[in-house]
């Protein structure tokens, strides 16, 4: 449901609560007032989540005074970056950093070299370099994002799905679970194929495996077992 949302710019934040109370089915709901821009919830969900925005709107976002702190912090990060004319194409609002600095900025093509079917519900894809560049490992536990666009002029889909196998400078594997409704994992479960590229940002994240001699365990359910999978054989 949540993947079936963002699909349709609808991400859920229609009311911010500023006063506790009830209220139940039937109630009516009075609009009292008009903030400034009049920006709907599916033009401030692009500034975030899709490329293609101007300072321009993203000073109309930072002039709603009813915009969360959150949210205003995100769109002064895609801000600064604009205006100081910062390379990279992925939104520097959506996270604080995380990890080591990303291998390459931004998205490059990889090639689906292996498809297999782990279960009725659960593919794993394997991405090997499609430009002849190197890949870099990456740190057992780390994840990629995936830039898809599943219809011509559908919307453009991210996702983060966790390497789930060794690290490797020669390819990278990652196990999708198919959710209902869920676009992005119908689309790589049903239409992507062997030879098929795939836009992907470089492994990040912090969750990872620190080196040292000390014992661990490692405890996962479903298809949460992708990272700590590369941690394990590590």
């Amino acid at each position: 449901m949540a993947a079936l949302m963002a699909a349709h710019h609808r991400p859920g934040f229609y009311f911010r609560v500023l006063e506790k109370g009830e209220v139940g089915a039937g109630d009516e709901i009075v609009k009292v007032a008009d903030g400034p821009e009049h920006m709907s919830v599916a033009e401030m969900d692009a500034l975030l989540y899709l490329p293609g925005h101007t300072p321009e709107q993203l000073e109309r976002a930072l002039r709603i005074p009813a915009l969360s702190e959150g949210w205003q912090g995100s769109f002064q990060a895609i801000l600064q970056q604009k205006t100081s004319g910062s390379p990279g194409s992925v939104n520097p609002g959506l996270a604080p950093p995380s990890g080591p600095p990303p291998a390459w900025p931004g998205f490059r093509p990889l090639r689906v070299s292996h498809i297999d079917r782990e279960s009725v519900s659960v593919v794993s894809l394997t991405l090997i370099t499609a430009d002849g560049r190197p890949l870099v490992a990456a740190q057992p536990g780390q994840f990629i994002i995936l830039r898809m666009q599943p219809e011509p002029k559908g919307p453009v889909l991210l996702r983060n799905y966790s390497l789930s196998n060794l690290p490797s400078a020669n390819h990278y594997r990652v196990s999708i679970k198919l959710e209902a409704n869920g676009v992005a994992s119908t689309y790589l479960h049903d239409q992507v194929r062997v030879g098929h590229l795939l836009d992907v940002a470089a492994p990040r994240g912090n969750f990872t495996l620190q080196p040292g001699d000390n014992r661990v365990v490692l405890l996962s359910a479903g298809v949460g077992a992708t990272p700590v999978l590369a941690m394990l054989l590590r």
